[in-house]
């Protein structure tokens, strides 16, 4: 708890397999903190402290003073206790909390494979740009899309899995009828804030399993797709010969703001919308 009184400002977004929270911590005020366990937790910090400690299940007495760029896992069942005095800068972290045994069982694990141990305020080059991405939804996750949230979530916990050596199955790509299901659900849903776990299904598949084999088969992430589909529906609707407004089309076609729909078209189709209409006039 807070010693001045004032606690964390908190953003949370819960998901049916997992929730993600992004914090920021009242400047200059010290505040103890405690973790019970409950559930596997991944976190990112961004929090640089006057003075500070931590301790915990398996884990020894160590101080936590510059904490940026720094990353915690704690395992289901690790508890976790200490306190700090924050400086006076904005200070935050992001946290995924997910059940370990669904991303085993996402991932295939062996039983005898599954031991997770704790790793505090560590640096992996391979987690922590997945994790910044994370973080950058959890701020807005008003914007945020299912299927990016879903697929970032998931890798994350993945690649955290992967730091305690732990060795999944490989898998190929999809089969032809597979991939047929998933483009299929997605040309259908392309208006839609669809899910990670709704293409899986369509696919008769795990979500990792299936975001992993759609990638090997296509050369995309499923998001990249659901994007590149999108934007080639709306140069369709651009085509027509009773054009509708940009802002219009960007509705029709799933996206939540017509900025992020100029943004993500000049980024695939290399111009922005009002100069693709001016191109199809002359």
């Amino acid at each position: 708890m807070p010693h001045g009184g004032r606690v964390p400002e908190r953003i949370a977004t819960e998901r049916p397999l997992f929730a993600v929270e992004y914090a920021t911590l009242p400047p200059d005020v010290g505040c103890d903190f405690a973790w019970d366990g409950s559930c596997a937790y991944l976190a990112l910090h961004d929090m640089v402290n006057r003075d500070g400690e931590i301790e915990g299940d398996g884990i020894p007495r160590m101080q936590s003073r510059d904490m940026r760029r720094r990353m915690t896992l704690l395992p289901e069942g690790v508890r976790v206790k200490g306190w700090l005095v924050p400086e006076r800068r904005v200070n935050s972290f992001t946290a995924l909390y997910f059940d370990q045994n669904w991303i085993f069982d996402q991932l295939e694990v062996r039983a005898n494979q599954r031991a997770l141990q704790p790793h505090v305020l560590f640096h992996d080059r391979t987690l922590l740009p997945t994790l910044e991405k994370l973080s950058s939804l959890a701020r807005n996750p008003a914007t945020a899309p299912q299927l990016l949230l879903d697929s970032l979530a998931m890798l994350a916990a993945a690649e955290a899995i992967r730091i305690n050596g732990v060795r999944t199955r490989k898998e190929g790509g999809l089969s032809q009828n597979q991939l047929a299901a998933a483009i299929d659900y997605i040309d259908a849903h392309l208006a839609e804030d669809i899910s990670l776990q709704d293409i899986a299904n369509a696919a008769g598949l795990s979500t990792f399993h299936f975001s992993r084999a759609f990638k090997q088969s296509t050369g995309m992430t499923p998001y990249r797709h659901l994007m590149q589909a999108r934007i080639e529906r709306a140069k369709l609707l651009m085509r027509s010969p009773s054009p509708i407004p940009v802002a219009q089309v960007a509705t029709q076609v799933g996206f939540k703001s017509a900025s992020h729909f100029s943004r993500t078209f000049a980024e695939i189709a290399g111009q922005s919308p009002r100069e693709f209409r001016r191109q199809l006039k002359r």
